[in-house]
């Protein structure tokens, strides 16, 4: 998970060379899906790199971009939601706070995503320990 200051288009070619240097260098094809809201595009890569190196990369993405309409859009804005209120609608100092927060927020998350799924007989502890 990422947390950048800003959602420049540079910023998200930073990210996706990142991704495929250091995360996935071995992957031949990496699938990306995106949204369609303010969705940097293969030319960030090009604005920000050298030609050879953005072809590069390029080749390596497989960009599919979501629906602007459907129910799992309904599932990522409940959770949005729930994220706002609960972690993000106060002043922060620092994003080194707010990192933690979105971090903490999104493993209790899964983690009763998961709950839902696995038999009552197993037993999982979750905290959300949130920075003051």
């Amino acid at each position: 998970m990422e947390i950048p200051e800003h959602r420049a288009r540079k910023d998200w070619a930073h990210f996706i060379k990142a991704m495929i240097d250091w995360r996935y260098p071995q992957a031949e094809k990496i699938r990306l899906v995106m949204d369609n809201l303010n969705t940097p595009t293969m030319r960030s890569l090009y604005e920000t790199f050298e030609p050879e190196e953005a072809r590069r990369w390029a080749r390596r993405l497989e960009i599919h971009y979501t629906p602007k309409h459907g129910s799992w859009l309904n599932i990522a804005e409940i959770e949005l939601s729930a994220l706002s209120s609960q972690c993000l609608k106060r002043r922060i100092l620092e994003i080194g706070f707010m990192r933690k927060d979105v971090i903490s927020f999104f493993v209790l998350l899964r983690a009763l995503m998961i709950r839902a799924f696995v038999p009552r007989s197993v037993s999982i502890t979750v905290q959300y320990f949130r920075p003051i």
